[in-house]
This record gives structure tokens, C-alpha cells and sequence, in this order.
């Protein structure tokens, strides 16, 4: 029910978007001045699933733990509420009109859009509007642009909105869902804890022994700002991007926390902090060029973003609470995946460039038997010596 006619204004529901969107500034400006490091929550995931072939996998995925940790044990914890204020859509309010089709194709948007645009809301909003960058300028307006279209859209004119529950929230598929992330929830964590005391005894430097923590800190900071702004729920994010009556304007108080925050605190310390403090330069992007990608990225993710209600870092909170998100998921990941290696780093391209190393070899080996010629007479001596 609307409380100001065309316009939904609940006074709880901006406190709390605004307070989650401080503890997001917090997250990534504690990132930034500690580690030097710029928190997008697209790379974080495309790191982890690419698992060890990315360098930066160790301290990621032990973001992505925290990010996933606070909002599970507040999922486990509550009935979906704090007091009145809904932090979670259940199962069955977030699929309603929402069909398996719609969170495949929002899924795949996204992947491809986030990859190709480098960046989401976290990356080219949080942090990339408060660094004054106008290629975070150009893709924050044009997802945000067609986030809002898209959905006004479908919000007039519905498509994809077949509901399947996928065995309902009292199912048995529901409830072996729910087991089995109990389960994997419960194995992550394990796995950090012994990451992250091995790394603790192993390593020399009090830089890299802390890695691990300031990492998962930071990520359940994260993950905190997530859940208590709303940005954990789907019909949330849908009402905000929608233009109809009943429009929900609370969201926008979390860019407000987030980023103008970020705005003084980011500018402070990459102005007056020469390096991080544990870290040996800031890893901020130095790109400043506004090329295509930085279009059409963004479009695609907007439109991702505007049919399912979720970018990266809700997604991956809510792989682990609600069933249709092992098809959001796995759909992302397969979108970047590709985006990545037919677009950035064209699997045909390293193919071209193992041959050229190939036709270098014989080159090389052609100097060998020279070398070896050298290096004859001195094993000789040696041997005759012997």
C-alpha cells in the first residue's frame, strides 16, 4: 500500500537505506586504506570463480565469505524481519511473477554487461563516482538508465513473469535446498578458518598475515550494508527501478550514504595518504578513456538488473537463500566468462601467440648446437681429468 499516493515513503526504510549505505562506504573506504584496494563486486566473483588462475583469488574469496557470512547468520537468525522492516524477500515473494526464463536472461545480462563495462554499482558507483572518474559517470547513468527503463517497462507491460516455485517454500525440494547450503555455508567457512591460519603461520610479514582478516572484515561490513539497506531483495530493487505508482525512492538513500561518504573519505586519502598502509601502492584504475564498452557494459547490465532486481554482490548473498538463484548464478558466471574470452581475451588471439612462441623455438635451438659446441671441450677437460 502506498503511503503518499504515487510515491512509497516509508521513514523506516530510508533510516535503514541510508545507515546500510554508510557501512557500505565503510567497507570499501577501510579497503581502500588499508590494502589500497578498489571493492567491485563483479571482480570479486569473477575471481573466484575463475579459482586459482587469478592471482588475486586468496583475498577475494575471503571478502566474498564475510559478504556471505553476516547475511546468512541474519537469514538463519530472524523470520526475514527486523521489528516491521523486512530485510529479506522469503522464497516465495521473490519468484512470485518472476519466471526461471527472466533470471536466466537477467543473469546472463549481467555477467556480460559487468565484464564488458568493467565494473557494477559497487564498482563504478560506491567507488568509481566517489574517485570524480567519468567512466564511472558514463556507466553508472547509462545502467542505472536502463535499469529504470527496462523495468517501467515490464512494470506496465509484464513479460517473463510466469511464476515456478520450484518446489514452494514447504516442498521437499525447498528443504533439501536449504540443507544442502547449510552444508556448503558451513564447509566455506572451515575452509577460511584454515586459510587463514595457515597464511597467519606461515607467512613472515604482518602484511600478509593479516590479508586474510581485513578481507573477510571488510566483506562482512559489506554484506551488513547489503542486508540492512533493502538491496538484499529483489521486489525492493524492482519497486525502486520502476516508475509507476507506488514507486519506492528509499534506495536512492543508499548511493547517498555510500557514495557521499566515499566522496570525502576517498578523495582525503588518495590526495593526502601517499600509499596504503598495508600494501605497497593503491591499486586504483589510472584508464581514463570513454570507449564503447562503457556503453554497451552497462547497457546490458542495466537491463539484467532491471528485469531480476539483482547485481553481483545481492546474487551472490542470495545463491544460498532462494531457489531461483542457482539459475541467476550460474547464468552470470556464464556471461563473463564468455565476455571475457571472446571479447577481452580472445581464446584465439593466445592461440596465435603459443604459435609465434612455437616458430621462435626452432630459432632458438638453431644457437644451441653452437652453444653446445662451445661448452664441448670443457666437458672433455673435465672428464679427462677425471
Amino acid at each position: 500500500e502506498d503511503k503518499m499516493g504515487w510515491v512509497y515513503w516509508e521513514w523506516t526504510d530510508v533510516g535503514m537505506a541510508l545507515l546500510g549505505g554508510i557501512l557500505i562506504s565503510l567497507s570499501t573506504t577501510i579497503n581502500l586504506y588499508l590494502k589500497g584496494r578498489i571493492t567491485g563486486m563483479s571482480a570479486l566473483f569473477f575471481a573466484t570463480i575463475r579459482a586459482f588462475v587469478d592471482s588475486s583469488f586468496a583475498w577475494k574469496s575471503c571478502f566474498i565469505m564475510g559478504l556471505l557470512g553476516i547475511p546468512y547468520i541474519f537469514w538463519i537468525s530472524t523470520d526475514g524481519f527486523l521489528g516491521s522492516y523486512r530485510i529479506f524477500d522469503n522464497n516465495q515473494m521473490a519468484v512470485a511473477g518472476q519466471s526461471l526464463a527472466l533470471f536466466a536472461l537477467g543473469g546472463l545480462f549481467v555477467g556480460l554487461g559487468t565484464k564488458l563495462g568493467n565494473g557494477c554499482t559497487s564498482g563504478h558507483a560506491v567507488c568509481g563516482l566517489a574517485r570524480l572518474s567519468m567512466r564511472s559517470v558514463v556507466a553508472t547513468g547509462t545502467f542505472i538508465s536502463c535499469g529504470v527503463g527496462i523495468a517501467t517497462l515490464r512494470g506496465y507491460y509484464p513479460f517473463l513473469d510466469g511464476t515456478q516455485e520450484m518446489g514452494g517454500v514447504d516442498g521437499n525440494y525447498y528443504k533439501a535446498f536449504r540443507i544442502i547450503c547449510d552444508i556448503l555455508i558451513g564447509l566455506m567457512f572451515l575452509a577460511f578458518l584454515f586459510y587463514a591460519f595457515r597464511i597467519y603461520t606461515k607467512k613472515e610479514s604482518f602484511d600478509e598475515k593479516i590479508d586474510p582478516m581485513i578481507s573477510f572484515s571488510t566483506g562482512c561490513l559489506f554484506g551488513l550494508g547489503l542486508v540492512l539497506s533493502g538491496m538484499c531483495r529483489g521486489t525492493k530493487i524492482r519497486a525502486f527501478l520502476t516508475l509507476k505508482r507506488g514507486w519506492d525512492p528509499s534506495l536512492l538513500f543508499v548511493m547517498v550514504g555510500a557514495v557521499g561518504l566515499n566522496l570525502f573519505t576517498f578523495q582525503y586519502i588518495l590526495r593526502n595518504i601517499p600509499k596504503p598502509k598495508y600494501a605497497a601502492k593503491y591499486g586504483v584504475p589510472t584508464n581514463k578513456k570513454i570507449e564503447w564498452n562503457l556503453f554497451a557494459g552497462p547497457a546490458l547490465f542495466g537491463l539484467g538488473w532491471g528485469l531480476s532486481g539483482f547485481c553481483p554482490g545481492p546474487a551472490m548473498i542470495n545463491l544460498f537463500l532462494m531457489t531461483h538463484m542457482i539459475v541467476f548464478v550460474p547464468c552470470m558466471a556464464i556471461g563473463m566468462y564468455c565476455t571475457y574470452y571472446l571479447i577481452q581475451e580472445p581464446i584465439w588471439k593466445k592461440k596465435e601467440k603459443e604459435k609465434d612462441k612455437d616458430k621462435d623455438k626452432p630459432k632458438q635451438e638453431e644457437t644451441d648446437p653452437l652453444a653446445l659446441d662451445q661448452e664441448a671441450p670443457l666437458l672433455q677437460e673435465s672428464s679427462e681429468k677425471q
